[in-house]
Parts: C-alpha cells; sequence; structure tokens
C-alpha cells in the first residue's frame, strides 16, 4: 500500500485534532496573547492601525501619510480594535489564532490533494502544534495572516496545475494579490509561478492562458488601488511598499555586516547608515519623497552588489542560511525581557521545544524531497514557491522569521518523509537518507557555525 491509498484519519480523529489546536491558541493567547507589542515591526502596525481607525489615514504619528508598510495587516488590525476595542491585544490574539486554524485546514487540504489523506493529516498537525506558529498568533505581526494566504495560494497554483479551471484562477489571483498586500515579497512570486503553470499545467496551451489572465487581472484589480494611492503620494510608481529598495541596500553596501546583515538598520548608525551614505551621493535627498529615496536605494544596492561579485557572493551565503537559521527570535525576545522576567531555566526550554520543532520539520523535509511520490511537475512548483522568496531574501538581507509562512510547504516533504518511516518502506527510506543526509549536515553545519560565531557571544552578553 502506498502512502497515497493509507486510510483516511477519522472524523473522530480529526474533530480531537482541531480542539487540541484551538485549546492550546486559547491558553496561549490568555497568557502570552495579552501583552502590548515590544517587537519594533509590531509597534509600527499596532499605531498603524489605531490612526487608520481614528483618523482614516494611514499615517505616522505625527499625521505624516506613509507607503512604508504594506497596508493589509494594518486593516487587518484596524479592524479587530473596531469590533473589540482599540488596543485590545487579548483580541487580536484570538482572532488570530482563528486564522491560523483555516491555514491548518488549507495545509491539510493541500497535503492530501498532493500526496493523500495520512500526508494531508501529518501536515495538519505539523502546523497546528508548531511552536513559532502558535507564539507568532500572539503578535501583532503579519505573520499569521501571511502565511494563510500564501498556503492558500499554493493550493490554488496545485489545483490549477491539476485543473485549470477558471474557479482555481480566480482564487490563485485573490490570494496572491491579498498576500502581496499583507508582505510585498509575494508579488516578485508572480512571473515565475505564473511562467511554471503555463508550462506544466494540464489542458490547451490557449485555455491556460486565458485562465491565468483571470488570475493576473484580479491580481492587478486587488493591488491597484493601493498602487494608485502611493504613486500619487510618492511622486514615483510604487506598488506596494517603499522597503524593497532600503533593504536591498542595507544588504548590499559599503557598511553591511557580513553577519545580522538583517539588524543593518540599527547596529549601523551615524555615517555609516544606509540613509546618510545615500544622502551623501544625492545633492536633493532632503526634497525626495520615500519612494524616490527607496527607487535610489535600490540603484545603489544593486550596481553596489554586481560591483563586488566577491564579497556579494559571500554576503548572500551567509544570507542563505540566516534565512534557514534555527528560529531564535522569540526566545532572544524572553531573554531580553521584552515580555517580563524569565529565569534561564524556562527561556532553554522554550529554545530547545523551537528549536526541536523547526529542526525535525526542516531535517525530515531534507529526506522527504527525494522519497515523496510527487508527480516532477508538483514538486517542481513547490520547490519555486519556497525558492523564490528565499532568493529574494539572500540578495536583500535575510532573517529566520521570514522563512516561517514556507513551512506548510515544507511541512509536505517532511510528511512525505514520516509517511515512508511509517511505510517501513527500507528502498525510499535507503533514498533519502542517501540524498538527504548531505542537505541536512549542510544545514547543522550552518546552524552551529552561526550559534558559535554570533549567537552565544549575544547570548552570555
Amino acid at each position: 500500500m502506498t502512502i497515497k491509498d493509507a486510510k483516511q484519519p477519522s472524523t473522530r480523529a480529526i474533530a480531537a485534532l482541531y480542539i487540541c489546536a484551538a485549546a492550546i491558541r486559547l491558553v496561549l493567547a490568555f497568557t502570552f496573547g495579552t501583552q502590548p507589542p515590544k517587537i519594533a515591526d509590531a509597534i509600527d502596525y499596532d499605531g498603524l492601525a489605531v490612526r487608520l481607525l481614528e483618523t482614516g489615514n494611514y499615517a505616522w504619528d505625527d499625521g505624516q501619510l506613509t507607503s512604508l508598510r504594506p497596508p493589509l495587516y494594518a486593516v487587518f488590525l484596524a479592524g479587530v480594535y473596531f469590533c473589540f476595542g482599540i488596543r485590545n491585544y487579548l483580541a487580536v490574539s484570538l482572532v488570530q489564532s482563528i486564522v491560523s486554524l483555516f491555514t491548518v485546514a488549507a495545509g491539510q487540504v493541500l497535503g492530501t490533494k498532493l500526496l493523500g489523506p495520512r500526508v494531508g493529516w501529518m501536515v495538519a498537525v505539523t502546523i497546528a502544534f508548531y511552536p513559532s506558529l502558535l507564539v507568532f498568533n500572539c503578535l501583532t505581526l503579519s505573520e499569521t495572516l501571511f502565511t494563510l494566504w500564501f498556503t492558500l495560494a499554493v493550493l490554488f497554483s496545485v489545483q490549477f496545475q491539476k485543473s485549470p479551471s477558471w474557479q482555481n484562477a480566480a482564487g490563485l489571483g485573490i490570494a496572491i494579490g491579498l498576500g502581496a498586500l499583507t508582505r510585498s515579497v509575494l508579488w516578485v512570486c508572480v512571473p515565475p509561478i505564473f511562467l511554471c503553470l503555463m508550462i506544466t499545467s494540464q489542458g490547451q496551451w490557449h485555455q491556460r492562458i486565458g485562465k491565468l489572465s483571470l488570475a493576473g487581472f484580479l491580481l492587478v484589480a486587488i493591488l491597484a488601488p493601493w498602487a494608485w494611492r502611493n504613486t500619487s503620494l510618492q511622486r514615483t510608481f510604487t506598488l506596494i511598499d517603499v522597503m524593497g529598495g532600503r533593504n536591498v541596500m542595507m544588504g548590499n553596501y559599503e557598511y553591511t555586516p557580513l553577519e545580522r546583515s538583517w539588524a543593518t538598520i540599527t547596529d549601523v548608525t551615524g555615517e555609516r547608515s544606509w540613509n546618510r551614505v545615500l544622502a551623501s551621493h544625492t545633492p536633493e535627498y532632503a526634497t525626495l519623497t520615500q519612494g524616490q529615496i527607496d527607487k535610489l536605494a535600490m540603484r545603489y544596492g544593486m550596481e553596489y552588489f554586481f560591483d563586488h561579485p566577491a564579497q556579494s557572493l559571500l554576503r548572500c551565503s551567509v544570507r542563505f542560511f540566516n534565512f534557514w537559521q534555527l528560529e531564535r527570535e522569540i526566545v532572544a525576545g524572553m531573554h531580553a525581557g521584552l515580555w517580563g522576567p524569565f529565569s534561564r531555566a524556562s527561556v532553554i526550554a522554550l529554545a530547545l521545544v523551537i528549536v526541536g520543532g523547526y529542526a525535525c520539520v526542516i531535517l525530515s523535509a531534507c529526506g522527504g524531497l527525494f522519497c515523496s511520490s510527487l508527480l516532477w511537475r508538483q514538486q517542481g512548483l513547490l520547490l519555486l514557491w519556497i525558492a523564490v522568496p528565499c532568493a529574494v531574501h539572500t540578495i536583500a538581507f535575510a532573517h529566520s522569521r521570514y522563512h516561517l509562512p514556507l513551512m506548510p510547504v515544507v511541512a509536505i516533504f517532511a510528511a512525505a518523509f514520516w509517511g515512508v518511516v511509517a511505510e517501513r518502506n527500507k528502498l525510499m527510506f535507503r533514498k533519502a537518507l542517501w540524498f538527504g543526509l548531505p542537505i541536512a549536515g549542510i544545514l547543522v553545519a550552518g546552524w552551529l557555525r552561526e550559534i558559535i560565531a554570533v549567537d552565544l557571544a549575544v547570548f552570555f552578553k
């Protein structure tokens, strides 16, 4: 019996899974999810949501309109505050917990369609109890909402590849559009994903073109009003936000640190900060809008990237491992006292749970890459969904937090490996070990290097 032929989990087992998943989210919401935001990004989103609700403007404290962050998560927060009270962080945690349960369901459907009910079940269990995703439900950060849109986009793309219907095309366009308004990296996925679907999907080529055109039309229709507003405000074409150029330059200029390049904005200050360097090369800098500055920063960063190929290659290598690094941001926040005092023993215990959960999934996925029964076109599509965001962050700057929305897709490969183990398929298990262990070994080596060279120095400071 193959994994696709495995018996579907019983209704009772499925109900128990979602009841337990809801219960653990309730416990976390009422304990950890009542505190005000302490992380810079979370504070920004909170403030934007409050001003959006109180003034109707997407603006900073001083009233200045901004395009710095994609709008949909702030709109989501404003909606929660409208319904349950301004800065009701418990309500945010509870609503995001519900959103995350929809992600669990979407992941289960995705795994079932690709590899059968057993894999769908294991994917659902993984997403339901994945430690970092559980904690992020309790933070005013865009990860929870973006993970849902990303998972839905992958699901609709998989369904379109197998059955290019108008419904799947519409779902794909809407999911990508809403996801891009939550985190702009998703729009970068559009050209390669659409090209892949055009080449690999079933049906006549002219039908594929027509239906993908519908997806593209809906995507443009969702983004157009916000792009119009941004372009008028910034006096230059601005699709979603003005962070892309800043990020590229902060990751690729004279003073970008090799380690922790994602912290350039806080660690590199004064005359070496990215904006001071850019201003020194731009006489009219003080008169420019955020969008115009972002365009100049993008050009500066990309020119530096190609003018220094050896240095850029080294930086990209480090950033690649930063992207897939052990998930330590919550542990670091606890160690820094962001959410109150915690003993060192409790910090270490939580670190083992979070790090162990991630390591178990990603290392299993390394084996699952080589032992799943996915068709080549299905595996290629899933890998493309993982590779494009990874490549974007590898070029700009990367942080382990940015791989979280990809974990439902990674969980499919992990579940494929666990399915082979459950079946006691020795041939496929040996194949998974033979080809997967070298990749897993490289990842572990990268983790150890950063723990020794970077994390220990910060933790014991």
